[in-house]
């Protein structure tokens, strides 16, 4: 029986690109809420994949164990967090 794999591929492609694209739109006003909302609102089939992905690790995950990719909402929390201060500063 062959064993069960999530799709290759990055999670969000051309990430770098897009966080940008976000944190310059919204200049001021970069609240995490806000944040979540315009990355959504630019690039609806980003926030699909990430989705599609978080998916597939749920599908193919044995009940009661976890896997590495967090919940979609969480996941854009944590690009947030991790990219606040480099995009603020620039």
């Amino acid at each position: 029986m062959a064993k069960k794999r999530v799709s290759r591929g990055s999670v969000i492609i051309n990430k770098q690109e897009k966080l940008k694209a976000v944190f310059n739109e919204m200049r001021k006003d970069i609240s995490e809420e806000n944040f979540k909302n315009k990355f959504k609102e630019m690039f609806p089939e980003a926030w699909d994949r990430i989705i599609k992905k978080y998916n597939e690790y749920e599908k193919i995950t044995k009940p009661n164990k976890s896997h590495p990719m967090p919940e979609p909402e969480t996941y854009l929390s944590n690009l947030y967090k991790t990219n606040i201060e480099k995009y603020k500063s620039s």
